[in-house]
């Protein structure tokens, strides 16, 4: 029988806000490799340019990460959990949530690797709480039931209406996205067909790279998502 951890403490990431300065950053530091492209000729100037802004943040992504990290408690008590976010540093908690058992509607797990996870709870009164975590040597279960299920089963022990969804590659949305994408892909290869049969476009094999990513994504998350249902 499974018995409820009481608390779960691990590291977590503020996504958006680490996305959001990547992509600004990439995206002047495109900006500024395309002027210079046009008002100063020099290739090794603009190749340096390009790895500054475009490569470096690819290469120091896990650095540059850590600016974002914050310490989580998760206090499983018997009507509520509370939930409390700590500078990663000082320890000092700067934020404090509770929440009623009873006002969870719903949860999407999701992850990208055995170490690093998300969690969306979703509650009747229509809000929802998400977290990335990212450090779970400690509370790591195995490669399917990572540290994002943890909490989940949590959850569920003191509410059982809790119902788990499909994370959107595993998803009905995630399904006609990809069919989406699956005809965009025919259609872009049959016009280079057509066009330029002597030529594959590098844009075109990008794609193909990150199409065949998707579906083995979505493979992955079925997989992962019926273990998790069945568990």
């Amino acid at each position: 029988m499974y018995t409820e951890k009481k608390e779960i403490i691990s590291t977590i990431l503020y996504v958006k806000r680490f996305a959001l300065l990547m992509f600004l950053f990439m995206l002047i530091g495109g900006f500024i490799s395309i002027s210079l492209s046009a008002i100063i000729h020099s290739i090794p100037l603009i190749i340096l340019s390009f790895f500054i802004f475009i490569i470096s943040p690819i290469v120091f992504n896990k650095p540059l990460s850590k600016l974002f990290f914050k310490e989580i408690h998760l206090i499983f008590e018997e009507r509520i959990v509370r939930i409390e976010i700590l500078n990663f540093k000082t320890k000092q908690i700067e934020r404090d949530y509770q929440f009623s058992y009873e006002d969870i509607k719903s949860c999407i797990l999701s992850s990208t690797s055995a170490r690093t996870s998300t969690i969306k709870i979703f509650f009747y009164h229509s809000n929802k709480f998400q977290c990335s975590f990212t450090d779970e040597s400690k509370e790591i279960i195995n490669k399917d039931n990572n540290l994002s299920f943890e909490v989940y089963r949590n959850l569920y022990f003191f509410n059982n209406r809790i119902t788990l969804l499909p994370p959107f590659y595993a998803s009905k949305n995630g399904k006609t996205a990809l069919i989406v994408l699956t005809i965009i892909m025919i259609i872009a290869i049959t016009e280079n067909i057509v066009y330029k049969p002597q030529a594959i476009p590098f844009s075109l094999l990008i794609g193909a790279v990150l199409f065949l990513q998707i579906i083995a994504r979505r493979k992955r998350d079925i997989e992962i998502y019926n273990k998790q249902i069945s568990g």
